[in-house]
């Protein structure tokens, strides 16, 4: 939630980009009220309301069951696609993010981290520039890790495994943000923490070898 001397803007985070009915009419209807004429989807798959007068906050966010909708502290988003509903999805994405959220909820990170999920080759939700990125393909998933998308140096990820099982993807992505966690310097970016190592190092401190 960012605030002016009189204004806020609202942030909501949708997990997977999923929004429901109720959802939409809550928004709607906040929207309608504060004379908001438009809302801004976000590149987290979230929607941000943007000039709410700041002495309506707390009903606002009542209104809108924010509680449930903000942002984990510690993974910035978790994107999927809509791979059961696509021909060319090869695993269920959305359920992996879920339980994929459900496993690092409770990790303490030192900086942002951006997850995809795509559930085929074709990559819709851009696996290769996440923090942690997850590939499905027919063998399993391939995960990569360090991606990064702005800033002044933009970075392609890592290819750290390939042919995983849903429970062996779970693992070493926790691995890898426990490890993000120990070495990081600061704020500093999973792609900058593997830079700073070396691959090979990171590899090995995860059990990885080659």
């Amino acid at each position: 939630m960012k605030k002016d001397k009189d204004n806020v803007n609202i942030s909501l985070y949708f997990p997977q980009g999923d929004i429901s009915e109720k959802d939409l009419i809550q928004i709607a209807n906040v929207m309608k009220r504060y004379n908001l004429s438009m809302a801004k989807i976000t590149g987290g798959k979230g929607i941000t309301l943007a000039n709410l007068p700041k002495n309506n906050v707390a009903e606002i966010k009542n209104e809108l069951g924010l509680t449930n909708k903000e942002k984990s502290s510690n993974i910035r988003t978790i994107q999927a696609c809509g791979s059961l509903d696509c021909r060319k999805g090869v695993s269920n994405a959305p359920g992996f993010a879920k339980i994929l959220r459900t496993k690092t909820a409770n990790l303490q990170l030192p900086g942002k981290v951006k997850v995809a999920v795509s559930g085929c080759e074709h990559c819709c939700m851009q696996s290769m520039v996440r923090d942690l990125g997850f590939i499905a393909k027919p063998e399993g998933w391939t995960v990569t890790a360090g991606g990064i998308t702005g800033g002044v140096k933009p970075r392609v990820a890592d290819m750290l495994a390939e042919n995983l099982n849903e429970e062996e993807a779970v693992k070493m992505a926790v691995r890898i943000l426990k490890i993000y966690s120990r070495e990081a310097n600061g704020k500093e970016r999973l792609g900058n923490t593997i830079d700073r190592l070396g691959l090979q190092r990171f590899k090995k401190e995860i059990n990885l070898t080659g």
